[in-house]
């Protein structure tokens, strides 16, 4: 860490970062080791949430700060540029792929403007004729946020400008959204129309339910709320689980792998929608501690 500065995210009051002792995997070195093998040096590790949409990962060689968003969300994108400016990282980690990173960049200042029916028409035939019908669905509803004033994909933006402004490198670190769709296109079969329309909706989304047909955005900002997201997240697992397999766990998985290929060392800023963090996180102490069982 650069000082002990405290970190004032937009969810919550200021947040100093924990202390780099305060590891909660902590271990000293093996009483004998392979004449053959380097000196072990302890590996002090430290998981602590920072707030509802943050959470700091803490190795030996590398700092994290893992970042939760709504993909539409200005406040989200607030949150990120401010983090990215105080923590100044050595990298920022994108749930993007190159195809998609490309699509961010390049996206212009007054992307909040609303399409024209022609103009999103012909983004939609578009989607269908590089990617099939799938990808028209998701471009045609990006098409009906992005006309109803939210903006896709303004975290990343946000993310990948401030990364500019600080020095910071850009890791994409998402699985490629060609591979991602054919995944998709394989699972689709599988789900049942008729479980879909006769599970009933849990009672912790009624209140979601609400505010999405009063506002969209609120919706979006309430799904910022890990409870929510993750009867959300169980409710859909029960109801289409191969395809949560595929967008979520599958994902999950790849972008752990990716951030230790492309983010080795030193401070990392990770952004993610919220639906990953719960499953990164995972992946974050299984892998880790699964390390620690080898060293032993």
């Amino acid at each position: 860490m650069r000082g002990s500065r405290a970190l004032s995210l937009s969810c919550g009051p200021s947040i100093r970062p924990p202390v780099h002792g305060s590891s909660l995997f902590q271990r000293g070195p093996p009483q004998s080791l392979p004449r053959a093998r380097p000196p072990h040096r302890p590996c002090r590790r430290a998981f602590t949430k920072l707030g509802e949409t943050s959470t700091y990962l803490k190795e030996a060689d590398r700092e994290i700060y893992l970042v939760g968003t709504a993909h539409i969300s200005s406040a989200s994108a607030r949150e990120v540029a401010d983090l990215i400016q105080q923590v100044k990282p050595d990298f920022v980690a994108v749930e993007l792929c190159e195809q998609r990173y490309q699509k961010v960049k390049e996206m212009p200042s007054d992307a909040g403007k609303p399409h024209s029916f022609a103009e999103s028409v012909q983004a939609v035939l578009s989607a269908v004729g590089k990617h099939g019908p799938l990808a028209g669905v998701f471009v045609a509803l990006n098409e009906l946020m992005r006309n109803t004033g939210l903006v896709p994909g303004v975290d990343f933006k946000s993310a990948i400008d401030a990364a500019e402004q600080v020095g910071a490198k850009v890791a994409l670190i998402d699985r490629n959204i060609d591979d991602t769709m054919r995944l998709l296109h394989e699972a689709l079969p599988k789900l049942s129309l008729l479980k879909i329309l006769t599970t009933p909706d849990p009672p912790e989304l009624k209140g979601l339910s609400q505010a999405a047909a009063e506002s969209g955005s609120a919706a979006y900002e309430q799904l910022k709320q890990r409870d929510k997201l993750r009867a959300l997240k169980a409710h859909l697992s029960q109801v289409a689980e191969p395809v949560v397999e595929v967008m979520l766990h599958q994902r999950d998985r790849y972008m752990v792998w990716q951030l230790g290929s492309q983010c080795p060392r030193g401070k990392v800023v990770v952004v993610v929608g919220m639906a990953h963090m719960d499953g990164i996180e995972k992946e974050w102490r299984e892998k880790h501690q699964n390390d620690s069982r080898r060293d032993r």
